[in-house]
């Protein structure tokens, strides 16, 4: 059997991460609107520098801990050549009142990035090719005093590749307290 000649330049092996320490879930969640921020070249899957409009300013959404999770899946067809990656943050945030309501209205109306920090200090970036959207918004009273009364959204972005990574530049920028708004 012949195969096609696609490179494989990219191969490496993939070690064993035995006695490393993992957490599951996510910190925070940055976004900005995107047509405000431009991305530098990506190298080995990471992007270290971004820039961002003079004025700019990025959001912090916050959630308890063990609420929210950050999932990509890359779908593969190899009868037609298909390939892309669904990625997604589904954030929740409880005790709505009127400004988280109101916050929570605009990012469903906005186009943007989203950089994601899991539990273990890495952060990926949402919206580096494609921009990023709300595709769901859920919110509930519940009916028990012990219910949540909450809003869980869900942002998306489809791209040709699992989330980019970012380097200490890049974080450094979208984190610095005077752009960042908490």
């Amino acid at each position: 059997m012949a195969y096609n000649n696609c490179p494989c330049s990219a191969l490496t092996a993939i070690q064993t991460s035995c006695g490393e320490t993992q957490v599951g879930g996510i910190r925070r969640v940055i976004v900005a609107c995107a047509k405000d921020v431009t991305f530098g070249a990506q190298v080995d899957g990471e992007i270290d520098s971004i820039t961002l409009e003079s004025g700019v300013k990025t959001y912090q959404i916050s959630f308890r801990k063990q609420s929210s999770t950050f999932n990509s899946e890359m779908t593969i067809d190899d009868a037609t050549g298909v390939r892309f990656a669904t990625t997604t943050a589904e954030i929740v945030v409880s005790k709505m009142n009127k400004s988280r309501l109101h916050a929570v209205r605009g990012l469903l109306n906005s186009e943007i990035v989203a950089f994601v920090e899991d539990m273990n200090g890495v952060w990926y970036v949402m919206g580096a090719e494609n921009v990023v959207t709300a595709t769901a918004a859920t919110m509930t009273t519940g009916t028990a005093a012990t219910d949540a009364n909450q809003v869980a959204l869900t942002l998306t972005d489809i791209s040709s590749t699992l989330p980019y990574t970012l380097g200490q530049t890049a974080i450094a920028t979208i984190t610095d307290p005077a752009t960042l708004e908490v």
